[in-house]
């Protein structure tokens, strides 16, 4: 890193010196040195699978739940929903809480699954613990005790999952048995990670590379099997630039670098073909780049197809075109589309078929990418700030979270994804503001919470 500034000054006073041979092979001993700076470790830290004791049994919540049609019947899944310190699962037809779960109130991430597994994985941020737990019951089914804090959004990849924390280490986790398989300890603090997938010819399988990007200057390729670093690729983005995860599209892997409030960049990376041994190089190259008016803070950047949408601030969103065809760029920047009177909000997208997005941020709006535009449907519903990210249903059904104006707790959605109306809803932390004892023939507590709701409460 020291080598790297030292660098930077010289070429900002002399920049044509980047030209020069020398320069170029001290830059290349420079990454040889960085990689060998990292230190590799296969702990196979066994989880816990006994769960916690509940030190206030007894304790409960008040939840308020409305649905417009009672006839449907449960299929026995859920969605999950964050709220105050607290993770509940809540019942996709009814609406009905079925378990909750305290797991702190600073969340690391939204809660990721394999869908391979009945389970979800959350960070907990009273313990700094990994949870696992079935996902349709709640119940336990490993923890796993971490050294530090979590940075940014988790990768599952063929059973395993890959996540960064603040102590500058990747860590290789079993999903099934919650084992710390490996780890990779950093100069730096890295984030990612995002793996790029290289298809090969002769019916031979796809190599995938896992990449994670450092705070400052470069950006790391491991191999899973063993994982390791193979490469170490001059990138030269700032210090603290990198506020999101990278982005995974096939053989890409993107970044993108907020150069101020105003303006950020998105660099797309991939191993290029070394013209005289005709194999991909181990180092990243970009291949190519695009503006984005705002900064990018939000984890939540899709892609369907060849169409990638970038949200940014302030309630923006940037559409670009992706190829891996050699006839055609890799990257090409498309229109942006932002909200009118927008004040700011997280900003959480998903995809759909015909180039259709759905943002959820102020509100809920529905978005086409045309060819010179992003429009927006006159219509808007679940008026508030976004609090999580959309959850995908059956059919045309999509769960979004949201904290309304008045109240600090977070109501959840079910909602039609083409005509915006919903079935149902399920607000939970919101705290009590006021209650009173009625002393009649039935005596009860009488309660109103911050969401408005009123509660008749027996004994």
């Amino acid at each position: 890193m020291e080598a790297l500034r030292l660098r930077r000054e010289l070429l900002a006073q002399y920049p044509d010196l980047a030209k020069e041979p020398s320069m170029k092979k001290l830059l290349i001993q420079t990454m040889a040195v960085e990689q060998a700076l990292i230190k590799s470790e296969s702990p196979n830290t066994v989880a816990n699978t006994e769960d916690e004791e509940v030190t206030l049994p007894g304790m409960r919540s008040l939840i308020y739940q409305a649905r417009s049609k009672t006839d449907q019947v449960s299929v026995n899944q859920v969605v999950w929903v964050l709220g105050k310190d607290c993770l509940y699962g809540v019942d996709t037809i009814t609406g009905m809480p079925v378990w909750r779960r305290v797991c702190g109130s600073d969340p690391a991430f939204f809660p990721v699954e394999d869908k391979s597994l009945p389970s979800l994985t959350y960070f907990d941020s009273d313990r700094y613990e990994l949870v696992q737990v079935h996902r349709n019951q709640g119940t336990l089914v490993w923890r796993q005790g971490l050294s530090s804090r979590v940075s940014g959004k988790p990768l599952v990849v063929e059973g395993n999952l890959y996540l960064t924390t603040e102590d500058g280490s990747l860590l290789k986790i079993d999903l099934t048995t919650g084992a710390i398989a490996d780890q990779l300890t950093f100069s730096q603090l890295v984030t990612g990670p995002g793996l790029i997938i290289e298809k090969q010819a002769d019916g031979k399988a796809d190599e995938s590379y896992l990449v994670v990007v450092g705070d400052q200057d470069v950006t790391y390729t491991m191999t899973k099997r063993p994982l390791e670093c193979v490469a170490v690729s001059y990138t030269a983005q700032k210090s603290q630039s990198v506020r999101a995860p990278l982005i995974s599209v096939g053989p890409y892997a993107g970044f993108i670098e907020n150069e101020s409030e105003e303006s950020s960049t998105l660099h797309l990376l991939r191993r290029e073909v070394d013209k005289a041994t005709k194999l991909p190089k181990t180092t990243l190259e970009e291949v190519g780049n695009g503006k984005i008016v705002g900064m990018v803070v939000d984890d939540t950047a899709v892609i369907r197809g060849r169409d990638l949408f970038v949200p940014s601030t302030v309630e923006r969103v940037t559409a670009f075109a992706v190829s891996d065809s050699p006839d055609e760029p890799p990257l090409t920047i498309g229109p942006t589309f932002q909200v009118q009177g927008a004040k700011g909000s997280p900003i959480y997208l998903t995809t759909g078929p015909e180039h259709q997005v759905w943002m959820a941020s102020s509100a809920l709006r529905r978005l086409q990418l045309t060819a010179d535009a992003i429009q927006a449907d006159a219509k808007e519903a679940a008026i508030g700030l976004s609090s999580q990210p959309n959850q995908p249903g059956e059919a045309n059904l999509i769960y979004n979270a949201r904290r309304r104006p008045f109240t600090d707790a977070v109501t959840l959605t079910q909602t039609d994804r083409d005509t915006l109306t919903s079935d149902w809803q399920f607000m939970a932390g919101a705290r009590i503001l006021a209650t009173v004892v009625y002393a009649g023939d039935s005596p009860a507590l009488l309660v109103v919470n911050e969401g408005g709701a009123t509660f008749r409460v027996t004994a």
